[in-house]
């Protein structure tokens, strides 16, 4: 069996410019087209999956296409199906991430939430923050967009960058609905903290749910603070955790509850 290549798209914006035949070139979905032919080297025959980067309606619809044709000008798919893609949460689930200390990190990061199921990935600047080379949201775009084709994901989550995290937490606390904030802390007050997973069972998650993980240094006296106030905090075990741990197991316990 020939093997499926997905793609989501980046010229076709929604589902409505896919068309029975499609023809890949320089000149339309160039970078799909350089994949197809320079490092795939397809040939007519092998399958290929089209996604749109935005989805209107309930249903995440994936379109199906052979290779028809391929030469060093363009590739010609044939639609061949469509099918309903059903691999997301069924609720909502964003990574609020304070900026680490390096783009190699943040860049494992931003990867393994995508696998996990992120719907949003917000990165905010703290007070321990200590990211000093400039953000390349086009490179956090393109493993966004790798890890979402990898893991078959039906929607590509969406990079939101320049808050500060006091400003967010407290901008947050006056929205009348809002997702429920949950931290993963280490040594914060221990009324605040959930010691055991038991709130994953009561959180209702209908509304969506927002994973707080903190930069390298943790969080400082005021920031833990103001995420008492406004966040669920709970532990992640005994042990210190790296951030990039922190965020996978995070975030995977709560991909898990879906």
């Amino acid at each position: 069996m020939a093997r499926e290549h997905r793609f989501f798209t980046h010229d076709l914006q929604d589902t409505s410019a896919f068309q029975k035949q499609m023809t890949f070139s320089d000149s339309l979905e160039s970078s799909i087209f350089f994949q197809l032919t320079k490092v795939l080297r397809v040939k007519p025959g092998d399958k290929v999956c089209l996604l749109a980067p935005v989805f209107e309606g309930s249903e995440n619809t994936e379109f199906l296409y052979d290779v028809t044709d391929t030469n060093k000008k363009a590739v010609v798919l044939s639609l061949t199906g469509k099918r309903v893609n059903r691999n997301e949460l069924s609720y909502e689930l964003d990574l609020l991430l304070c900026l680490p200390n390096s783009p190699d990190k943040l860049s494992f990061i931003v990867q393994k939430s995508v696998e996990l199921g992120v719907k949003k990935i917000i990165l905010v600047d703290s007070d321990y923050s200590r990211m000093n080379q400039k953000l390349r949201e086009d490179r956090l775009l393109r493993i966004v967009t790798e890890a979402a084709e990898q893991s078959e994901r039906a929607v590509l989550p969406q990079i939101v960058t320049g808050h500060n995290l006091t400003k967010f937490l407290e901008t947050q606390a006056q929205l009348p609905e809002k997702k429920q904030i949950f931290a993963a802390v280490e040594r914060m007050n221990e009324d605040s903290t959930e010691k055991d997973f038991g709130f994953l069972e009561k959180a209702d998650l209908s509304k969506g749910a927002m994973v707080l993980v903190g930069p390298e240094g943790g969080f400082s006296d005021a920031e833990k603070e103001l995420i008492v106030k406004v966040c669920q905090g709970f532990s992640l075990g005994k042990r210190i955790l790296r951030m990039e741990t922190a965020a996978i197991v995070a975030l995977g316990l709560f991909a898990l509850k879906d």
